[in-house]
């Protein structure tokens, strides 16, 4: 099988052309959402369930290989031929559920290409504002066209931005000075860090919350580790449980400081803390 570096660039506009589609799927369900609770607690809804269908079948078409989404079930069999295939699809139909559900314009469709277990092209797109961020190993970051950068020097420190998951007061103790906020979507904090928007990204999510964001963070010139500052094995993690110690996402040169303003309560056995 030919590398996908050697691959035209007409693969992530393909890749850009189905998401869009995915993406008017999801507006078709957009302000007149079904939901249904999953086993774990977790929500559903129809269009998370439209856009799997849709992408399950055309990602394939585009370039092969395994496949692992939220909504497809991942039996040991499935899991299997994702830790042995040397390409692997992982997607979440929509990052962000919670904010599609209260028509907050947050959520995404969120696809990556692993290659050998890691991040090695992505692409996430924002059906209700028309956004659109992509990635591939060696070719750079870019939203809308544009190429993106994590931050190159420190920023004032009472405009910085850590982005954190809904329930971080549960997860973390905080001491970091400068602003924290959440909007919903784990895929979006860590793209708000790709493009300089944000000093960083902390949450505990699913593989396929990070898989489409990871390799537009990492080619837009920044860094994604375990809080403990330890390398992510994605491959512990393809059957779909948090990842864990948590995942921060940094320009290079601010990552030892972020950490240092943050505990995981995960270590002193919060209870609550691997709620969503």
């Amino acid at each position: 099988m030919a590398l996908f570096d050697d691959l035209p660039e007409s693969l992530l506009a393909n890749l850009e052309r189905t998401a869009r589609t995915a993406g008017a799927l999801v507006l078709d369900h957009y302000g007149a959402v079904q939901a249904f609770e999953k086993v774990d607690g977790s929500v559903i809804t129809e269009a998370d369930k439209a856009v799997e269908r849709f992408l399950r079948r055309e990602l394939p078409l585009l370039f092969e290989g395994a496949y692992i989404g939220e909504e497809t079930p991942r039996d040991a069999a499935v899991l299997k031929e994702a830790r042995r295939a040397e390409w692997l699809w992982i997607v979440d139909p929509i990052d962000g559920t919670a904010a599609f559900m209260d028509r907050l314009d947050t959520f995404c469709v969120s696809i990556g290409l692993f290659r050998r277990g890691r991040p090695y092209a992505g692409l996430v797109y924002f059906p209700a504002v028309d956004h659109c961020y992509r990635a591939s190993r060696g070719r750079g970051a870019e939203c809308d066209g544009r190429p993106i950068h994590a931050l190159e020097a420190p920023p004032i420190p009472d405009r910085a931005t850590l982005y954190v998951d809904a329930r971080a007061h549960l997860r973390y103790r905080i001491g970091y000075p400068g602003k924290t906020r959440s909007l919903g979507s784990t895929a979006f904090h860590y793209l708000l860090v790709a493009r300089g928007a944000a000093v960083g990204a902390l949450s505990t999510a699913r593989i396929w919350d990070y898989a489409g964001a990871a390799a537009v963070l990492l080619e837009a010139g920044g860094v994604l580790r375990h809080l403990d500052g330890s390398e992510i094995d994605w491959s512990n993690w393809f059957a779909g449980q948090r990842l864990s110690p948590p995942v921060l996402g940094t320009a290079p040169f601010f990552f030892d400081e972020i950490r240092g303003h943050v505990t995981s309560l995960e270590t002193s056995g919060c209870g609550r803390c691997e709620e969503q």
